[in-house]
């Protein structure tokens, strides 16, 4: 993962944004200033590619003209900055083993999956999914909110 404070070393701030949590970027809701302050003060951000799709999605049902346009804009700065986990048969094939061990919808079991596949214990996951955030403990990841 690429570090974005290259100063705090080996207590750095390692995050995974699901899409709950990435869209809270850009739609003000109950958690966007927690998010915020995650993102200014991470050092690594993850998700996996598909991330983009349901963001994209969120705009589009949420905001129209001009917001849209301009939620598109600031996706596309924040993505900039995001390590993106390609899905490949590989993750797919973890994210079937996790929604069948964890009983998760299909994006949250890849969205898991995808933590697991960096491999980083220091990696939490931030989502407002319950089930998702339920799963991630489970499976011995920190979680925000908690």
């Amino acid at each position: 993962m690429a570090v974005r404070h290259a100063d705090r070393g080996l207590e750095a701030l390692r995050i995974y944004l699901d899409s709950s949590s990435l869209g809270k970027l850009l739609v003000a809701e109950p958690g966007t200033d927690a998010v915020q302050s995650l993102w200014i003060e991470a050092d690594d951000i993850a998700c996996v590619s598909i991330g983009y799709v349901e963001v994209r999605a969120m705009i589009a049902r949420r905001l129209a003209g001009g917001a849209a346009a301009r939620a598109r804009r600031r996706l596309d700065r924040y993505w900039d900055e995001i390590d993106v986990v390609a899905i490949d048969d590989d993750l797919v094939g973890l994210a079937a083993r996790v929604a069948d061990r964890y009983r998760l919808r299909a994006l949250d079991a890849l969205h898991l999956a995808t933590t697991q596949l960096i491999g980083d214990r220091e990696l939490a996951l931030a989502t407002w999914d319950a089930e998702l955030g339920q799963a991630a403990r489970d499976a011995g990841f920190a979680t925000f909110p908690v």
